[in-house]
């Protein structure tokens, strides 16, 4: 049994731009009781990227996770000397 995914995987990217469009118009809004509306062109723009691109963000993003929990860390364990150490 074919299922919606694998239709999807095999249409072209500006096809699949479009139904992903209208699949998200079909969401209706809980607040404002609208649907949401997003330009397939905004899909096809992520979609266009380089997987290095998207790697990329995701890294910083982890990157800059892992120095806050470690400079809480250090602060919450030894919060004069870390003060010390930002300030000249």
């Amino acid at each position: 049994m074919n299922k919606q995914f694998d239709l999807f995987q095999k249409m072209k990217i500006k096809v699949a731009c479009d139904n992903i469009s209208r699949m998200t118009y079909s969401y209706i809004n809980l607040d404002t009781k609208q649907p949401t509306v997003v330009p397939s062109k905004h899909y096809k723009d992520i979609l266009d990227q380089p997987v290095e691109v998207l790697v990329n963000d995701q890294v910083k993003k982890q990157f800059l996770s892992i120095m806050f929990k470690q400079m809480k860390a250090s602060k919450e364990e030894e919060p004069i000397l870390f003060n010390k150490t930002l300030l000249p």
